[in-house]
């Protein structure tokens, strides 16, 4: 049903890969990856060891101190009034993310609770169970990349009213691609305008608003 409604609104990186459906076939495909991954220098698990169906592996990031995901260190930065500090936590995932796309490469679900940090500030990545190249092409899979991120950490940035200086990073960022890339997030945006139309109140749901305020982060980034 995903697919199909993602087909008739022409919004290819919404699409559901076939290794979602869960079971050993995910678990091959998350082993796959994390070697695909790691052999193009991402920082991802190191396996330790895998059959059919479970794979043991090590932290994304291994310190001297704990790692945590980057949602936390920059939702925390907020709460606690220091929102530059957590909008260079915000800016340093985004830049792993594109170092992932400048090596050839794209993850699964960039969600900023799926990215890790160590006490030393080294950023990894985690959960692979999907592949999205199964069912789109490459630049989509990096729009797809982005929307996550932007999906999960849109709504601390519109509380901490920040969003002008994220949508500042954010443009600078996606001025470091080619002009392929900058194309396929272009056109995601135009193809999703009508997500301007969503409430901003949260009694509508949080996802709601995060899907509202990734939009606002995006559109002003790259243009109407």
């Amino acid at each position: 049903m995903l697919n199909k409604t993602a087909g008739l609104l022409r919004l290819p990186w919404l699409k559901a890969s076939s290794s979602a459906l869960g079971g050993t076939f995910s678990s091959a495909v998350e082993l796959r990856r994390l070697q695909e991954l790691a052999q193009a220098g991402i920082r991802v698990p190191h396996v330790l060891a895998h059959t059919v169906g479970a794979i043991l592996m090590q932290d994304a990031v291994v310190g001297v101190g704990r790692s945590e995901s980057l949602q936390h260190r920059i939702e925390s930065h907020f709460a606690n009034g220091q929102p530059e500090a957590a909008l260079g936590y915000w800016q340093q995932g985004l830049y792993a993310l594109s170092e992932v796309h400048h090596k050839g490469q794209y993850l699964s679900q960039a969600f900023s609770r799926n990215i890790v940090i160590s006490s030393e500030g080294e950023i990894g990545f985690v959960d692979f169970e999907d592949d999205p190249l199964e069912v789109m092409d490459l630049p989509d899979c990096k729009v797809r990349d982005l929307f996550c991120y932007l999906h999960s950490t849109a709504w601390p940035i519109a509380q901490a009213g920040v969003v002008p200086q994220a949508q500042a990073i954010l443009s600078q960022w996606i001025a470091q691609y080619g002009e392929a890339e900058r194309q396929a997030f272009r056109q995601a945006t135009q193809r999703v305008r009508f997500l301007r139309l969503l409430p901003k109140k949260r009694r509508y749901g949080k996802d709601v608003v995060r899907i509202r305020f990734s939009y606002a982060l995006l559109s002003n980034a790259i243009g109407r």
